[in-house]
C-alpha cells in the first residue's frame, strides 16, 4: 500500500499546527517549533534528553549548537513528513544528516543518504564524504556511493593521489589491498 496525499496532508498540518512543546534552538540562535511526542517516537536520544531530568526536559529547549535554520527544518520536514518542498542544497542535506545520525532517527538517515548521493559532485564530494566518513560504519549506502564517485571521478582520483582530501576520506576512498589482484 502506498502512502496516500492525504496523509501526507494531514502530517504537514501537524507540523505547521503552531501547537509546539519544544523548540530547538539554531545555530544562529533562531529556534524552530518541534512536537516532543513525535520527537520522542523518532529519537531515542531526545526521548531520553526529555525523560531524564536533564535540562532539555526543564526548559523544552533543546540546542542545536552545530546545526543552521535550514537543517533542522530539512530534517522536520522528512521526520514529518517523509517530504520536503525547500530546495534542498548538499551542505544543507549534511547538516540534517549529521542530526538524524546523532539523534538516530534512522528513517530519516536514509532518506538523507538517498538524496545525498543524487547530490555527489566533483564540488560537494569532500564535504559529503568527510561526513560520511567520520561515521561510515552506520552510513554504508552512502559510504558505497561516495567511494564509487571518487573512483569514478578523474578529479577526485586527482586529488587523493595528491593527499589534498582529507585523511579520513583518504583512508575511505583508497583501494582495498587485493581488491585489484
Amino acid at each position: 500500500i502506498d502512502v496516500n496525499v492525504n496523509v501526507v496532508a494531514v502530517w504537514e498540518k501537524v507540523r505547521n499546527a503552531g501547537r509546539e512543546d519544544l523548540h530547538l534552538v539554531c545555530s544562529n540562535g533562531e529556534q524552530l517549533g518541534a512536537h516532543a511526542l513525535i520527537l520522542c517516537a523518532a529519537s531515542p536520544v531526545v526521548q531520553a534528553m526529555l525523560q531524564h531530568s536533564m535540562r532539555e526536559e526543564l526548559e523544552r529547549t533543546i540546542m542545536l549548537t552545530d546545526t543552521s535554520l535550514a537543517a533542522a527544518s530539512l530534517f522536520l520536514d522528512l521526520l514529518y513528513v517523509g517530504a520536503t518542498e525547500a530546495e534542498v542544497n548538499h551542505g544543507t542535506a549534511v547538516a540534517a544528516l549529521v542530526l538524524a545520525h546523532r539523534w538516530q532517527c534512522h528513517g530519516v538517515v536514509g532518506m538523507l543518504e538517498c538524496a545525498l548521493e543524487q547530490l555527489l559532485t566533483d564540488a560537494s564530494f569532500e564535504e559529503i564524504a568527510t561526513a560520511v566518513a567520520e561515521r561510515r560504519d552506520d552510513l554504508l549506502v552512502l559510504t558505497s556511493a561516495c567511494v564509487r564517485y571518487a573512483w569514478a571521478s578523474k578529479a577526485i582520483q586527482r586529488k587523493i593521489r595528491r593527499d589534498e582530501c582529507s585523511p579520513c576520506v583518504q583512508e575511505m576512498c583508497k583501494p582495498k589491498k587485493g581488491a585489484s589482484e
